[in-house]
């Protein structure tokens, strides 16, 4: 082979030979040294518009919360001394409102424990205000003239009134579950509540000439009574409520609050004499009788449940 002809192989040898190899290994190794069309349409596309998960925040274990809401009554009983009367002309002299203590606002503060971000131990208390409520009843007696209208132009009456109200704050032990969501994370709570009361009650007995509130009417004897006591009781508090986690420190809350516990006894009786008008002789005259007030005994419901809003700070 000429010197010229053994150049022009060599050269033809190095220009193929690359190529051949080349086109050989696209066919055995289509991924590493080439592409195959066929084989990357099965391969998924990235989504670059995927939603990107919730970052968890980090575990606290601690927490303060701080809530303001307003109960309402759960139950309600009415005061024996303005409501059970037999000798009502069809109760049209009776005005009564149902009394729960239960009602009113409510600011409560708490303390919690995680456990775990399913269990929690929570230590609270929280105030509630009673406002004062009245309910009076006025009873007819020795009636001895009646107008067509239904009033009593010749007649006697005794009127009784009787306010009341409270202030009480009670301490909670309870337990709260929840499924541990990363930020809306709902829950429920119960546990036993410790309560202490201070009630507030007053009491006036009038006896008059004519019809009670009526034109030409006219008192003749009235007793004002007043006094307070404490109560003591206990009973379940439990919750159904939601935590929107806002940051790794703070949180806020809304929950529906229940709470259940014992009656409290209120002895009218044992009010005391707060002042004393008119001329009692002629008012026994009238009456007949000896001028006496509702002495009995009132049951008090402190029962309740309500909407409270707050704040939770983790620590």
């Amino acid at each position: 082979m000429k010197f010229h002809q053994q150049i022009i192989f060599f050269f033809g040898l190095f220009t193929i030979f690359p190529c051949l190899v080349s086109a050989n290994a696209q066919e055995v190794l289509p991924g590493r040294f080439g592409t195959d069309n066929a084989k990357r349409s099965n391969v998924p596309k990235r989504n670059d518009k995927a939603k990107k998960p919730v970052p968890e925040f980090p575990f606290k274990r601690f927490y303060v919360d701080a809530s303001l809401g307003y109960g309402f009554s759960l139950g309600t009983i009415h005061l024996t001394g303005a409501y059970k009367h037999e000798l009502f002309p069809s109760g049209s002299n009776l005005r009564d409102h149902g009394f729960s203590f239960g009602s009113g606002l409510n600011v409560g503060v708490s303390f919690g424990y995680k456990f775990n971000k399913y269990l929690s131990l929570e230590l609270g208390g929280s105030y509630m205000a009673y406002p004062t409520r009245e309910t009076w009843s006025a009873l007819p007696v020795n009636i001895l003239e009646q107008d067509t209208s239904g009033h009593y132009s010749k007649s006697s009456y005794t009127l009784n009134s009787m306010r009341i109200s409270s202030q009480s704050g009670h301490i909670a032990v309870q337990l709260v579950v929840s499924p541990g969501f990363r930020r809306v994370d709902p829950y429920v709570k119960a546990g036993l509540a410790v309560s202490i009361a201070n009630i507030r009650a007053s009491q006036s007995y009038s006896v008059g000439e004519g019809g009670a509130w009526q034109e030409g009417s006219r008192e003749i004897f009235q007793q004002s009574f007043s006094g307070s006591q404490w109560a003591f009781r206990a009973g379940f508090l439990g919750a159904i409520g939601m935590n929107v986690h806002i940051s790794p420190l703070i949180s806020l809350f809304a929950e529906w609050q229940f709470s259940i516990s014992n009656f409290v006894q209120l002895d009218w009786g044992d009010l005391h004499l707060k002042s004393e008008q008119g001329d009692k002789e002629a008012a026994k005259k009238l009456l007949d009788a000896e001028p006496q007030r509702f002495t009995g005994v009132d049951h008090l419901s402190f029962n309740s449940h309500g909407l409270q809003i707050g704040v939770k700070f983790k620590f």
